[in-house]
């Protein structure tokens, strides 16, 4: 399709019917980012309606600009990006009675965002956090009725004045549980501009092969036990405002630890937080320590998908220590211990929970 208002949908029909019974094909999308190209929500709705006139069998997807589901980054961009979600667009869709129930533009809603490569001293910014920050607010805003991608990084994206970091073998791993963690439902791998180590590839394989095991599980609903995550954090001062704090201090805040960016006396308004939405914070700290879990269950067995988010340094090294993690089911079980999946090992459970160790970017399945 062309990049502009009046693209040639006979072209688009064309290439459709030409390629529609191939069996490699999984979904349509017509334009990467078009939000970033001045097309309009509108237009990306025509396209999707001739493809599903011309193809019904095939869903169509939608790839927008990443930035713009972190709350602050860009009211504009994110005005942008609330006109292809139903729960924000439905006035500009004419169903003016009925101001909450807009229209999908497409089938499936994605974006990238790349906090290994963008990570300082990149002028982006990008943190781990930070992205969980928009894979949250992209659910958030479609009201979890679409499913979402983020594109994950395997290599340096290799653009110009960007960081030249490439995730590591542990990072990628890390980076890919959290995407599942956190309720994306595919996971596109971006890879376009440079090579991916075979180390790499060795993870990406590893991460085929839990989806694939666990598939149906992660499919279903959040299991109706939760588990609270209680972090050691023995010898850290809690944060207190009007405080002088010094590029490296940890200070732990409601359940995490965050490390100091800067040297700085504390405000309100530099007071870390454990809302990824509102991150007024995030020039003053990063964080530390924390760790992320979603609960599945299914006729047989609960399972707990851990994830430690680790942030990086500007050199793209992963930063902080391990800690020792208590996990606290909110109801008690018949079980002694858990299994960790791919590990060969159990842990006993004390009580209502057990106790393992997260170093940096661990991820455990229980």
């Amino acid at each position: 399709a062309d990049l502009d208002q009046n693209s040639n949908v006979t072209e688009l029909i064309n290439y459709v019917t030409a390629n529609r019974d191939n069996s490699g094909l999984l979904m349509w999308s017509w334009l990467d980012e078009p939000d970033l190209h001045n097309v309009s929500a509108e237009t990306v709705r025509a396209w999707t309606a001739l493809s599903h006139l011309n193809d019904p069998q095939h869903p169509v997807a939608t790839t927008l600009r990443g930035r713009s589901f972190i709350i602050g980054n860009s009211d504009y961009f994110m005005a942008i990006a609330k006109s292809y979600l139903a729960s924000a667009n439905a006035i500009r869709f004419g169903r003016i009675t009925q101001p909450l129930n807009g229209i999908y533009v497409t089938d499936v809603v994605g974006f990238d965002y790349y906090p290994i490569d963008w990570a300082e001293p990149h002028s982006f910014d990008a943190t781990i956090v930070g992205t969980i920050n928009a894979l949250d607010t992209a659910r958030l805003l479609s009201r979890d009725l679409v499913p979402h991608y983020d594109f994950v990084e395997t290599t340096d994206i290799n653009e110009t004045n960007h960081t030249p970091n490439s995730p590591t073998p542990q990072q990628l791993k890390m980076l890919s549980w959290i995407h599942i963690v956190h309720g994306m439902k595919l996971l596109p791998w971006f890879h376009y501009f440079d090579d991916t180590s075979d180390e790499n590839f060795e993870v990406m394989a590893d991460v085929v092969e839990a989806t694939e095991r666990f598939k149906l599980v992660l499919a279903g609903a959040d299991a109706e036990i939760s588990v609270n995550v209680t972090i050691d954090m023995a010898g850290i001062q809690a944060w207190n405002s009007a405080q002088s704090y010094h590029s490296g201090d940890l200070v732990s805040v409601n359940g995490q630890v965050f490390v100091a960016r800067q040297n700085h006396t504390s405000s309100d308004e530099s007071e870390p937080g454990d809302d990824d939405r509102i991150m007024t914070w995030k020039p003053y700290w990063k964080t530390e320590s924390r760790v992320d879990v979603m609960v599945k269950e299914d006729d047989t067995y609960l399972y707990v998908f851990a994830v430690r988010p680790t942030e990086v340094d500007s050199s793209g090294n992963s930063i902080g220590e391990s800690r020792a993690v208590e996990l606290t089911l909110s109801e008690s079980v018949s079980a002694t211990e858990v299994t960790v999946w791919g590990e060969e090992r159990t842990v006993a459970i004390t009580g209502n929970g057990w106790t393992d160790t997260f170093a940096l970017n661990d991820v455990h399945v229980y």
